[in-house]
């Protein structure tokens, strides 16, 4: 009613009205709990990605790539190169430590449907490109960003394999 007086309901009424509303909440909670486990599934994004899953390796020159990229390349072999079944494919490039290079790299990287990144090498690259993983749910692991800002404001999926730049005087003091 249009009126402005307040309806009066019975405790049946009210009853039926809550029960009614504690079954929409149970099932938009269970709803939302079947979305978010299906964007947290990992086996889902490989499944996704078949036949193969891609890697990239940041080949920079000047950080002796070389040596990661068969570092890299043992690890595939060592892993018979798959996972889950589904064949692993390692694409090189160069970000040549450019910040714009990066971002380009990673965006070219997502088109590919790449799944996991070794690199990027310096932090000024790193941080950049690491944006454009969280947004396209790529794992990222740097071998040697160190820059406290990569990890701290990476997301859920960037990690470093070499210490911080905030932690490495007192480490090395020790």
């Amino acid at each position: 009613m249009a009126t402005g007086v307040p309806v009066k309901r019975t405790p049946e009424e009210l009853r039926a009205s809550i029960e009614a509303n504690r079954v929409q909440l149970g099932t938009a909670v269970e709803k939302l709990r079947v979305e978010v486990a299906r964007l947290t599934d990992w086996r889902a994004q490989l499944r996704q990605n078949e036949p193969q899953v891609l890697a990239w390796q940041d080949f920079n020159n000047d950080f002796g790539g070389i040596n990661t990229v068969v570092g890299f390349g043992i690890f595939v072999l060592f892993l018979r190169r798959e996972i889950l079944g589904k064949q692993i494919v390692l694409t090189i490039s160069d970000d040549a430590c450019d910040p714009k290079q990066a971002v380009s790299v990673a965006n070219q990287m997502a088109e590919k449907k790449v799944v996991l990144v070794a690199g990027h090498y310096c932090s000024g690259s790193s941080i950049p490109a690491s944006k454009v993983y969280l947004e396209e749910g790529i794992l990222e692991i740097s071998p040697a960003s160190t820059n406290p800002k990569y990890t701290d404001e990476g997301g859920w999926g960037t990690f470093r394999v070499c210490g911080r730049d905030d932690q490495q005087g007192e480490v090395a003091g020790k």
